[in-house]
């Protein structure tokens, strides 16, 4: 497991938390292949991630999501940051 993959996927979750992240949109933007497992290793040391089932035009996909108030407290407890200048979060995941 690499950690910049931890990483990219937190800091998508935070960056776009009201769109989420798919399995598709993990493989496509970022090369993880096993969105899942991802997710598993980031709720196993302390990242609060949900699924939905979200229904597309023919079909259910998950998507996972990272509430506004799991942003606020990695903030607050130095798990992540956000930088002014790009105007983003930035994950402490390494």
């Amino acid at each position: 497991m690499n950690l910049s993959n931890r990483r990219k996927v937190v800091e998508h979750l935070m960056n776009h938390s009201a769109e989420g992240l798919t399995k598709a949109q993990a493989l496509f933007l970022y090369g993880i292949q096993n969105l899942p497992d991802v997710i598993m290793r980031l709720r196993r040391v302390g990242w609060q991630i949900e699924r939905r089932a979200k229904k597309f035009h023919t079909f259910k996909e998950c998507v996972y999501y990272m509430d506004f108030e799991s942003i606020l407290y990695a903030g607050y407890s130095g798990d992540a940051s956000f930088n002014h200048k790009t105007k983003r979060y930035e994950a402490l995941c390494e």
